[in-house]
């Protein structure tokens, strides 16, 4: 999680700051990133979906999300549209996703299986950490 964040700020997200990680192992938000969330409105309840990493441009009240295969699943579908709404409830608009696995054979014996990820995302694996995928859609295209 902290890799992908940190890749993507250090390259396509220069503008971003990291406010949340999901590293916790007792507490569901360490007192570190609740200083950076509570401020903003988006310090998650035990409704909200929990993205492993939460990046924010304050000057256009934007965010990216990351989510980590270690943890939870890929942003399928039904993943992206819950995390728009959470965003929005909150008056956020959602640039960009981000899945990320730690190796290409994580990736791909995860998506012979379920081949899940949602169009208009994107896939960062750590052990070829240089790269960020985009998936599209060919339906998209006629």
């Amino acid at each position: 999680m902290r890799a992908a964040a940190d890749a993507l700020r250090a390259t396509r997200l220069r503008d971003y700051e990291l406010v949340f990680i999901d590293d916790a192992d007792e507490e569901r938000v360490k007192d570190e990133w609740k200083k950076e969330l509570e401020p903003r409105g988006l310090l998650p309840d035990l409704d909200s979906l929990w993205p492993d990493a939460i990046l924010v441009r304050d000057a256009d009240t934007s965010l990216w999300l990351i989510d980590a295969v270690t943890t939870d699943g890929e942003i399928d579908e039904t993943r992206r549209a819950e995390l728009e709404d959470w965003a929005s409830a909150r008056g956020y608009r959602v640039a960009g996703y981000t899945t990320a696995y730690e190796t290409w054979k994580r990736t791909a014996s995860r998506q012979a299986k379920v081949k899940n990820l949602a169009t208009g995302t994107s896939v960062w694996i750590a052990e070829d950490g240089g790269k960020v995928f985009a998936v599209e859609s060919l339906a998209d295209g006629e």
